[in-house]
């Protein structure tokens, strides 16, 4: 698997996919205290990785102020897995 960037991209958005996944995988570590590595991309924000509602919020406004996106709530409430989470950022990058 490959290693998350340490490089911080803040408010630069990227047509290319490749590092998308690494950059999710960071944020969603961090903020669950996590290891990188235990992020994969089956696991449920709340069911796999004991995240709550308030590291939910927290994850969206990183992933907004990192890809520089704007997550509506409804879009938001439907993304229950890390899968999900990719899918959507992927999708509004290459928008």
């Amino acid at each position: 698997m490959a290693k998350p960037t340490k490089a911080k991209s803040k408010g630069k958005s990227t047509k290319s996919g490749n590092d998308i996944i690494p950059r999710i995988q960071r944020i969603i570590a961090g903020q669950l205290k996590k290891k990188p590595d235990e992020i994969t991309l089956k696991a449920g924000l709340q069911t796999d990785l004991s995240g709550d509602s308030l590291d939910a919020l927290e994850i969206i406004f990183q992933l907004e102020e990192e890809f520089n996106i704007k997550i509506d709530e409804e879009d938001a409430r439907k993304m229950v897995t890390v899968q999900d989470i990719v899918n959507y950022v992927t999708k509004k990058v290459k928008s």
